[in-house]
């Protein structure tokens, strides 16, 4: 690696980073080791590619080098990875040099296990994770937990546990091509899950797309929606949430006594020659893989557009209101943000209330959903009402063409690993309309009488209070064409506006008196 290269891309992603418009927010940081570690990270954009390495080396104060498919590596391309330190998979030098670099400390590494983009966010089929479409899936790959052992096993035999000479510890440093400057970082080695999550996700024509457009000559179909896509997230404005998730300890799968029996006494140069240790340390990283695949994926920032997709994937085809989708997402999110298990898989904007959903928008939340929907064809509009499109939602993922044509599907998606989520998504979603209509009605009666209570009761600290003056109410009546807010003046209560609300209740409205705070 070229530190001087290094550092010019480092300095040219910090000016690149204040100018387009994307919010970082870095969660779990306490989870950053400080030993040797492989970043193990989900894989949907080129944007983590360049970013990830500058954050991580901020982090961390070590250079971070990363794995790159071999099919990059052509012409000026693979000039500069080579320069700042990107690796091809098909390097024969490989493993050799992430096992050295990680035990001098000269460089922690990224790896995505997933192999490639997963643009469709499509991975968990049965309930495992597999990386592409039904034809051609395959799991994740194990890479990253194999060179981990192997470098903690490496790392353990040149700080002498099991080696009874200084003869084989030479052997091992010759092998691994250290030379006798070259100091070992004594902490081991662990695999750092990290999740990343962009919203909102959007697809359109912008000047990245545009200026290809007119100066390429046949501009592929891959780099036409790659620029259209992350070229308008970066353009338009993307929050981008970085979850840290809980180490995996690689000395842990070390630990068991089939396995540090045979290492014992074994000339670590030469383990990889056993073919029993070999099959052991492959169920190791078969089982870390999957644990790694987890931890990434229990780590998405769920928000807003998530929660309208997966909703609006298993509704019917049937006409319906936006505000039954609002009420949907309204009533989940007062679950979410009381389930201590999924309120750190919050974004920002739902761990607040979720009124304005019910009442104004006022954050465009809805609408900005309801305008991708139309737009893309997966809704139609009748009159006032709503009605999902059979073809959109019968048309396979692409990979180059999901984030173009299927948007909707790619968030839905993107939480299916969340399991919890699923379960509350999937009880909520069977409440017909009329039904859920009816409990948010109550809900936010219920809410508001245990505010009075709450606020009454502070205040009989200070004063004595007769009556429950203030108190708001809720008149019923038999009929339901008419429903009237009845609401008293800043210096008023809710019991001089009763009587008034009893007459209209009378002539056959319903009646709600608010309470006003105050």
């Amino acid at each position: 690696m070229n530190r001087s290269a290094y550092f010019t891309t480092d300095l040219a992603i910090k000016v690149l980073s204040k100018i387009l418009k994307a919010r970082t927010v870095f969660h779990g940081l306490s989870n950053l080791p400080g030993g040797p570690t492989i970043f193990v990270i989900n894989h949907f954009t080129r944007i983590e590619t360049l970013l990830l390495p500058y954050y991580l080396y901020h982090l961390t104060e070590t250079p971070i080098w990363s794995l790159a498919d071999a099919n990059l590596f052509k012409g000026g391309l693979k000039s500069y990875f080579d320069l700042v330190g990107v690796v091809s998979t098909k390097d024969p030098q490989r493993d050799a040099l992430v096992i050295k670099t990680l035990l001098t400390g000269k460089a922690h590494w990224i790896i995505f296990p997933e192999g490639k983009m997963v643009k469709t966010k499509k991975l968990v089929r049965k309930g495992s994770y597999l990386v592409g479409d039904d034809s051609a899936a395959r799991s994740p790959h194990t890479g990253a937990a194999s060179l981990a052992l192997r470098a903690e096993i490496y790392r353990r035999s040149l700080a002498g546990e099991g080696v009874e000479n200084e003869g084989e510890i030479a052997a091992l440093r010759t092998f691994l091509d250290l030379s006798d400057t070259d100091r070992l970082i004594e902490k081991e080695v662990q695999i750092v899950p990290i999740n990343l999550t962009y919203y909102p996700i959007r697809s359109d024509d912008n000047i990245f797309s545009e200026l290809v457009s007119r100066h390429v000559k046949d501009p592929s179909e891959r780099m036409l929606e790659e620029l259209m896509t992350e070229g308008t997230m970066l353009l338009d404005g993307v929050d981008i949430d970085i979850h840290f998730g809980q180490p995996l300890e690689v000395a842990d799968e070390l630990k068991t006594p089939a396995v540090a029996e045979m290492l014992q006494n074994l000339i670590a140069a030469e383990f990889y020659t056993q073919p029993e240790i070999m099959e052991m340390l492959r169920a190791a990283a078969q089982r870390m893989m999957q644990l790694y695949m987890e931890r990434i994926y229990s780590l998405t920032a769920v928000n807003h557009d998530h929660l309208f997709a997966s909703f609006l994937r298993r509704r019917s085809f049937s006409l319906f209101s936006k505000k039954d989708l609002a009420r949907s997402v309204f009533v989940l999110s007062e679950y979410l943000q009381n389930d201590k298990s999924l309120e750190k898989n919050l974004h920002l904007a739902l761990k607040e209330s979720q009124i304005h959903l019910l009442t104004d928008d006022r954050y465009d939340k809805l609408q900005n959903f309801i305008d991708l929907g139309l737009k893309a064809g997966g809704l139609v509009q009748h009159q006032e009402h709503l009605k999902k499109l059979t073809e959109y939602w019968q048309k396979p993922l692409l990979l180059h063409k999901a984030r173009l044509d299927n948007l909707i599907e790619v968030m839905a998606n993107e939480v299916e690993p969340l399991d919890g989520l699923q379960k509350y998504i999937q009880w909520i979603a069977r409440i017909p309309d009329w039904l859920l209509r009816i409990r948010v009605s109550h809900h936010l009666y219920i809410q508001e009488q245990a505010r009075y209570k709450a606020e009454r009761f502070d205040c009989e600290e200070h004063a004595r209070l007769a009556g429950n003056f203030g108190r708001p109410f809720l008149l019923s009546h038999l009929s339901r064409k008419t429903g009237i807010v009845f609401v008293h003046s800043y210096l008023s209560v809710p019991e001089e506006i009763k009587k008034c609300a009893q007459f209209l209740r009378n002539q056959g409205a319903w009646v709600y008196g608010v309470r006003l705070p105050g």
